[in-house]
């Protein structure tokens, strides 16, 4: 989700007026995770996306469904290059 977790998160935490740091400590995770993910390093796995169920009231398998399609639109356009 690299290009979309970094904006989707990006506007999550400004809309919250959290740092990152603030971020992971609410969410339960490290600085370093959510770094990552800003700098879409990280996909979003089974426990992150609970995690943020939990914090932000969007459903697990949404975040799941929003990495599945990032992932699908990567690899087409692998192929395509």
């Amino acid at each position: 989700m690299c290009l979309s977790s970094r904006v989707l998160f990006s506007e999550i935490m400004d809309e919250l007026e959290m740092t990152p740091d603030e971020f992971a400590k609410r969410l339960g995770t490290t600085s370093e995770t959510v770094s990552l993910l800003l700098d879409g390093q990280m996909p979003v796995s089974n426990d992150l996306a609970m995690k943020l169920s939990d914090m932000l009231g969007i459903s697990a398998d949404t975040w799941l469904n929003l990495q599945k399609a990032y992932d699908e639109r990567k690899k087409s356009t692998v192929k395509v290059n």
